[in-house]
């Protein structure tokens, strides 16, 4: 596989674990909602994608490896986040 959509997950799971009273605007959705209610429901649905089959030459499952790596490095991270303050 090819791409950066797995490096973009990790990226937003990290985020997610590091601020997660954060408020994000999703397209189409005019109300600004907390990260930490949107990332499970994006995973839950990579996951079933994923597993279903009907990924139609998408690596569901690929993202859900990002996410996973950029949750576990964000909460080594998060030990020495304030570290120069």
């Amino acid at each position: 596989m090819l791409g950066a959509s797995g490096a973009i997950f990790g990226v937003i799971a990290a985020f997610a674990t590091l601020y997660p009273e954060a408020k994000i605007a999703i397209m189409f959705i005019p109300i600004p909602v907390k990260v930490k209610y949107v990332l499970p429901v994006v995973i839950i649905g990579s996951i079933y994608l994923g597993i279903s089959g009907d990924a139609g030459g998408v690596a569901h499952l690929a993202h859900v490896g990002g996410a996973i790596v950029g949750f576990i490095l964000a909460k080594i991270w998060k030990r020495h986040l304030y570290r120069f303050n």
